[in-house]
Parts: C-alpha cells; structure tokens; sequence
C-alpha cells in the first residue's frame, strides 16, 4: 500500500513540473495569437521547423489555445462539380487550373 502512495506522489509532482514547465510556451502563444505581426513572424520562423511547427500546433490545440480543425463531411468522390464546393475551394481550384495550364504550355 505505501508503495502505490509513493507512486501517486511521484506522478502528481511529476505532472505539476510539467505543467510549470510549459506554462510560458503556453502564454507564449495565446499572446502571439493576440498580435499578428508577432504571430506572422513566429509562424515564418517556426515553418522552416516542419517536426517543431507540427508539435506547436499540436500543444496549441490540446492546452485549448487553438481549436482543432473539423473534418468536412464532405467526400471528395461525391462532389461532381466545381460550383458545388465553396466559395474559397472555387477560387483555389480556379488559380490551380491556371498554374497547370500555365505550366503546360512552357515547354522546354
């Protein structure tokens, strides 16, 4: 019994250095997220770091600080035409379009 009372002990301080630990990262990146120029350079520098950048994100969506992204419901076999996405999707795939039909034509 005095053994698992040890354990517990151990996990409970355990868990509080972590939590003391990365409480500035986590204050850290609320703030940025409140300024954004503090927020585009951090996300410049962070993006030549693609494992870092990925963890950040990460930490951000499970401390709460950013929300995760929902799924679409929508399956990409069923979509039969470009009017049926939305309004961001059509202007993406518009400028795609160009950019192969541009890229095709330069022959070399």
């Amino acid at each position: 019994m005095p053994e698992q009372n040890l354990q517990n002990k151990k996990s409970g301080v355990f868990s509080l250095l972590a939590v003391a630990a990365f409480w500035p990262l986590r204050k850290l990146l609320a703030y940025s997220l409140e300024n954004p120029g503090l927020l585009q350079l951090g996300t410049r520098f962070v993006s030549h770091f693609p494992v870092l950048f990925n963890w950040l994100i990460r930490f951000a969506q499970a401390h709460g600080i950013v929300m995760a992204a929902d799924e679409s419901n929508l399956d990409i076999d069923e979509i039969q035409s470009v009017s049926e996405l939305t309004p961001g999707a059509q202007l993406i795939f518009e400028s795609l379009t160009a950019a192969f039909k541009k890229g095709s034509e330069k022959k070399y």
